[in-house]
């Protein structure tokens, strides 16, 4: 028996679905392409002994003795995130209600409300506009606003109405809707934990991501002023941590990442309660993987489009090279790339 990491990103349309559809789901067009160019991308963080379900293809082109085709019987699948298309690989370890109540993005108002709560009023401004469900029928805010379907991650489900705009109508879709104000970005920051069974929660470090129109780009590795932003913001990293310590997931054990941001005020760096709550593995978590063996490389991204520049290039694949070797500045797939490849993922030096 042995565990098998399985990249399914979109798997959040899966838990849209009836039990049954949701069983039999199959991701849209891009999110296929998406799947099957960076399958391989566990690589960077199973441990020794671990599998990972890649393409056919990819076994063929950049065979390694861990990538598999199929599970095996016994083995434990560990997927990206949980839905119930997983259930094609035999019994699932989770009902598809717990899926949904950890997929979906309500549990990040709830997790706000808890971080203010703890708070007590000591560091964020009595003004901050907590994030508001609006219900199918009821109208939106007016204030500038970001808003999210219940559904959705990387950016996925996310529409912008910054100052200027005039975002007055009603929801008139049939799920709840998340509002959340408009803040005028100075930088993104995802901050990443484990949670395990007993309720320990255990702090694994702070990444900082990079965001195009909501949607996820990369993240910046290996930043000079990361220590000190880290630093800066140490009471909101126990104020996390106890938040999350008493938070109820249903008995849920494993990653976990909070994605926040930074801006002015008065001339001073505030930090946002709470913008979004991913109960799962994480690029955050990547992020941090890739600055361990990475530690001269300045930027990861996943990149859409002409990826045939790397054509050929052998991925930077975890064991194929010495953690001693430094490499020259440059751009490195770490992600095998075909004439037909679409998405690639990069490792910038």
């Amino acid at each position: 028996m042995a565990r098998v990491h399985f990249y399914n990103p979109g798997y959040e349309a899966s838990l849209l679905l009836s039990s049954e559809k949701g069983r039999g789901f199959t991701p849209a067009k891009n999110v296929r392409l998406l799947r099957r160019d960076l399958a391989t991308l566990p690589v960077y963080w199973a441990e020794e002994g671990e599998r990972i379900l890649v393409p056919e293809s990819q076994l063929r082109d950049f065979p390694l003795p861990s990538f598999v085709t199929c599970p095996a019987k016994d083995d434990v699948i560990e997927p990206w995130g949980w839905a119930p298309e997983l259930a094609r690989f035999g019994a699932v370890s989770h009902s598809d209600e717990e899926m949904r109540f950890r997929g979906n993005r309500l549990r990040s108002p709830e997790l706000f409300e808890r971080i203010l709560l703890l708070d007590e009023g000591r560091h964020f401004s009595p003004e901050v506009i907590h994030p508001l469900v609006v219900r199918p029928g009821a109208p939106f805010p007016t204030y500038p606003q970001v808003r999210k379907g219940l559904f959705g991650s990387s950016g996925r489900g996310v529409s912008f109405f910054p100052k200027g705009s005039t975002p007055q109508e009603v929801n008139g879709g049939r799920m709840p809707v998340i509002a959340e104000p408009y803040y005028e970005k100075v930088e993104d920051l995802g901050f990443e934990f484990y949670l395990s069974g007993d309720g320990t929660v255990r702090f694994l470090g702070t990444s900082l991501f990079e965001t195009e129109t909501g949607r996820y780009a990369g993240n910046r590795l290996n930043a000079p002023h990361k220590a000190e932003m880290q630093a800066y913001f140490g009471w909101y990293i126990a104020l996390l941590t106890e938040a999350l310590r008493g938070f109820d997931l249903r008995g849920y054990s494993g990653l976990i990442g909070v994605d926040t941001l930074t801006y002015r005020s008065d001339g001073r760096l505030c930090i946002v309660p709470l913008i979004e709550v991913n109960i799962r593995r994480t690029m955050g978590h990547l992020a941090l993987k890739l600055e361990e063996l990475f530690p001269e490389a300045s930027r990861f991204e996943i990149l859409f489009g002409d990826c045939g520049v790397f054509s050929g290039k052998e991925p930077l694949y975890f064991g194929q090279k010495a953690l001693g070797d430094s490499l020259s500045p440059g751009r490195y797939p770490l992600t095998p790339v075909t004439p037909d490849t679409r998405f690639c993922a990069l490792l910038t030096v």
